[in-house]
């Protein structure tokens, strides 16, 4: 099954890492050229006239282009807003506000048979959660568990334990977002384990959004 929320809140996995590594490969590689034509093309040329080593100082890891981490902290300190420090680096550009009513499709867990999830109040009250399998709303109390798993072409859903509804796809809502359904505005997280994983211990929250489970077999 495949489970997805919109919008999310989740933050793509990183690659500048790797970008860095083989940048610095590729540099390296041509200074080792650059030093080579430099002290191998004449016999004439005395061994001892070669520095024993070499020294390259540098700092930063970015590319050069766009906005400086460093730098915009910097600005930051002094006092600039931060639409101040924006149309400094991305000349030419206007800061306005914009809709943000856009549904973004993140996969939490794809190609797994089972799933748990619950619903977590971030205060006193709230962390409903409320599930729906076609016309089949359920509701399911703050710190109750509700599994998800596959049957056959479809999700079958049970919540401590009772099998509750099945079907395709099933929509999950939870308190304090965007789309509450009957959950309330209380601020919740919404916590969601896939196979090898526990609520308690390495389960995922995820405060916004929405979460729609499909069957593989079914997925849009």
């Amino acid at each position: 099954m495949t489970a997805t929320p919109c919008p999310p809140s989740l933050t793509a996995e990183p690659r500048s890492g790797r970008t860095r590594v083989l940048g610095a490969v590729a540099g390296l590689a041509v200074i080792a050229v650059a030093l080579t034509g430099g002290v191998l093309p004449s016999a004439a040329h005395a061994a001892g006239s070669v520095p024993a080593s070499f020294s390259f100082s540098g700092g930063g890891w970015g590319h050069g282009v766009g906005l400086s981490q460093v730098g915009a902290y910097g600005m930051a300190a002094e006092g600039k807003t931060a639409s101040q420090i924006l149309t400094h680096y991305f000349t030419g550009t206007t800061v306005a506000p914009r809709t943000d009513a856009v549904d973004l499709r993140v996969n939490l867990l794809y190609s797994v048979t089972s799933m748990s999830l619950r619903g977590e109040a971030l205060g006193a009250s709230g962390g409903a959660v409320e599930i729906t399998v076609g016309s089949t709303v359920i509701k399911v109390p703050a710190r109750d568990v509700a599994t998800l798993k596959t049957s056959g072409s479809s999700v079958q859903v049970a919540v401590n334990g009772t099998v509750r509804a099945t079907g395709n796809p099933v929509v999950v809502r939870w308190s304090g977002t965007r789309w509450p359904g009957s959950t309330g505005s209380r601020p919740a997280v919404l916590n969601v384990a896939g196979p090898g994983q526990n609520l308690d211990g390495n389960g995922h929250r995820y405060r916004y959004g929405r979460v729609e489970v499909r069957s593989r077999t079914n997925a849009a």
